[in-house]
């Protein structure tokens, strides 16, 4: 493999399709900063593409060259010509490494892989260095409709919440667990707990015998309840549930006594 280090012009270099779609610019003009500061430390690596370069690994370097007013960077060059799909494995292989990547990134990045190989995910589990169900999970995220897709490149809902909503086949539902989660007043333990209750219902079991669970919290508090679903899922669901009530509740000034008889008159009439 042929590569050279050089400084190359920043008005020679184009940006190739990248795995991260989204670029935290507040970090970008640190990094600019830095780079002001005690220059920049570690090159980026370029690919020869005819007279000009697209950038395999290092875009965020580049975008703070370009802020921080330089004319140039250094670079490592690899002469020979990649295919779309050596480009994609190595960014993949590069970012993947990386925390601040979102899952959704990583779910569009292994698909455009797949595309361009024909790999099954068993094939790019074992190039990545990742386990199979670690991508199986993340494809799951590319059955979202766009919206709730949008909602996890932007970080707005956690990437474990979409694997849990991904496991939801009514649409319906799934729309209303994702407002929910917009809103705050679920976790994705919520989600799973909720789901899991529901799907044992599906399967035609007789409904379990309520039974009260109590969590000692110390300093003289203790929370009980009581639920068919005597598992941590089903506390939890029923705990955020609770919470997310006494939080509206709040904000439309009840009092305690209040919300808890409006529970109890809402619980009976269900």
């Amino acid at each position: 493999m042929k590569e050279e280090i050089a400084q190359v012009p920043l008005d020679k270099i184009d940006c190739a399709p990248q795995v991260r779609e989204i670029f935290d610019e507040q970090l970008i003009a640190g990094l600019a900063a830095s780079l002001k500061e005690i220059g920049q430390l570690q090159p980026v690596r370029l690919l020869k593409h005819g007279e000009r370069f697209l950038i395999e690994d290092g875009e965020r370097r580049y975008r703070a060259c370009k802020l921080a007013g330089f004319r140039t960077i250094t670079a490592i060059i690899e002469a020979r010509q990649l295919t779309e799909a050596d480009v994609l494995l190595r960014q993949c292989a590069c970012d993947f490494q990386r925390v601040d990547l979102s899952p959704m990134e990583k779910a569009v990045a292994i698909d455009r892989l797949m595309q361009a190989t024909g790999w099954k995910a068993v094939e790019v589990a074992t190039r990545l260095g990742v386990s199979t169900a670690t991508v199986s999970r993340l494809l799951s995220l590319l059955t979202h409709p766009e919206h709730i897709k949008q909602a996890l490149k932007e970080g707005k809902i956690p990437g474990s919440a979409g694997f849990e909503l991904a496991k939801i086949e009514d649409a319906q539902v799934r729309e209303d667990f994702f407002q929910k989660l917009m809103e705050g007043t679920i976790t994705r333990d919520g989600v799973a707990g909720a789901r899991k209750a529901a799907e044992r219902g599906k399967n035609g079991k007789p409904p379990a015998a309520v039974k009260r669970v109590t969590a000692m919290l110390g300093g003289g508090r203790a929370v009980t309840v009581c639920t068919q679903d005597d598992t941590l899922d089903g506390f939890i669901s029923a705990l955020e549930d609770t919470l997310a009530k006494a939080r509206r509740g709040r904000s439309m000034g009840f009092a305690l006594d209040t919300l808890l008889r409006l529970l109890r008159d809402q619980a009976e009439a269900a």
